[in-house]
């Protein structure tokens, strides 16, 4: 069989993002309000892990740890992806952000991560060390819907030693 089984999905569902570590693929269904858990090769369901409104996700650099934006909750939360700790496939904590988080962006060295919260006109950076949220940027940011951060620019120069964040905000008019 080529793809998943029809049991495998509820009827009608959207997904809206997705994320791959090895064999595991992260689906967000917001019709059931779960991230679905699925063999990336079989597309068989693995698990499900129930959250109030998941849409977007972020996968830490050690794989460790998924970030979940929980659009209809204001929140995002933090899943263990870890498969030897003991909250494997668990919301580990949930944090309060902005109105309407959309996409998440982990950044590659691990120092933040992004949430657009596309109703807040904001964005919320999380701190992935202590599980907080450390700043909202909200200065000339509209209906933010997307975000990609890079890594730290080692060079010399204007770009020594910082990191870029691309936005996709909805254009006025």
């Amino acid at each position: 069989q080529n793809g998943p089984s029809l049991a495998s999905f509820t009827a009608g569902v959207t997904y809206s993002a997705r994320q791959q570590i090895g064999n595991f693929l992260y689906v967000t269904d917001r019709n059931s309000g779960e991230v679905k858990v699925l063999n990336s090769n079989s597309f068989a369901l693995i698990s499900k892990i129930k959250l109030p409104d998941p849409e977007g996700l972020g996968i830490s650099p050690d794989l460790k740890r998924l970030y979940v934006s929980n659009y209809g909750d204001d929140t995002v939360s933090v899943v263990g992806t870890d498969p030897l700790a003991p909250f494997f496939h668990e919301e580990i904590n949930r944090l309060k952000v902005g109105s309407g988080p959309r996409a998440v962006s982990v950044q590659p060295d691990n120092e933040d991560v992004f949430i657009c919260n596309f109703l807040g006109n904001s964005i919320s950076v999380l701190d992935p060390k202590t599980q907080t949220i450390r700043k909202t940027l909200a200065d000339n940011i509209k209906r933010p819907w997307d975000v990609v951060l890079t890594p730290r620019q080692l060079t010399t120069g204007w770009v020594a030693c910082i990191y870029f964040g691309y936005i996709g905000c909805q254009q006025s008019g």
